[in-house]
């Protein structure tokens, strides 16, 4: 454990490092950019300039002129290709930590899963396994966990979007449901049949609301992983 929180440290503290070499890189560009201007002027001077004139009156030749401005040029693409690899870098880091995310959570909510509960099946049909509901609670649970949390803004907002709705198939259930009777385990649940009895529209209204959330879930889940199959080829 000391050597994965050492690890963690070290990492912490270089990109800490990298947000202060790319802030200092930026107003270095700046500096460069502001002086190259005025620098490249000295080519075309006029006698009404007087500022310009007087600097070339000191004789500086033209060689050395051109060779203060060769040098600007070159600090400055060296600046910007600093940059880009920093930047570059960085963004390849977001990429392998989004790919986890999404791993993650295709390991918690399965395909086959997700098909078959949130697109498939009705729940005015009859029973479903108690499994179901502990893969429902399971991802419930990483609310507020930022190990599951996207940068992508994208993936982030179907990622809550997800979640919201799992919420509310959850508090449905929770609700409206009871164990399935005829059935050799207790490990199956369905919508309260006796809901029926006392009030037929109630229970045709929470079916319906079931079916349409479990609906949203799945177009959600598979938008999700349509979209990181696109981004992250997986």
């Amino acid at each position: 454990m000391y050597w994965k929180s050492l690890i963690s440290i070290n990492y912490r503290c270089w990109g800490d490092d990298v947000k202060l070499l790319e802030g200092f890189l930026i107003i270095i560009t700046w500096f460069l950019t502001i002086l190259f201007i005025p620098l490249v002027g000295l080519f075309f001077y006029t006698p009404e300039y007087e500022l310009i004139k007087n600097f070339l009156d000191y004789k500086v030749s033209i060689s050395i002129l051109l060779l203060f401005v060769l040098l600007f040029a070159l600090l400055l693409v060296f600046s910007q290709l600093i940059l880009f690899i920093i930047r570059l870098k960085k963004k390849i880091n977001f990429i392998d930590l989004d790919r986890e995310v999404l791993c993650k959570i295709k390991e918690l909510i399965p395909m086959d899963y997700a098909r078959n509960f949130f697109e498939r099946y009705d729940f005015g049909s009859g029973g479903f396994p108690f499994e179901n509901i502990r893969i429902l609670h399971d991802f419930i649970e990483t609310e507020g966990n930022p190990e599951f949390e996207f940068t992508d803004n994208d993936l982030e907002k179907i990622r809550i979007n997800l979640l919201e709705d799992l919420k509310k198939l959850n508090r449905i259930l929770a609700e409206h449901t009871v164990r399935a009777s005829n059935t050799n385990s207790e490990d199956y649940w369905r919508i309260d049949k006796g809901l029926k009895e006392k009030d037929v529209d109630l229970y045709i209204k929470v079916i319906r609301e079931a079916n349409q959330v479990a609906t949203d879930i799945w177009e959600n889940y598979k938008r999700l992983v349509e979209v990181g199959r696109k981004r992250f080829g997986i």
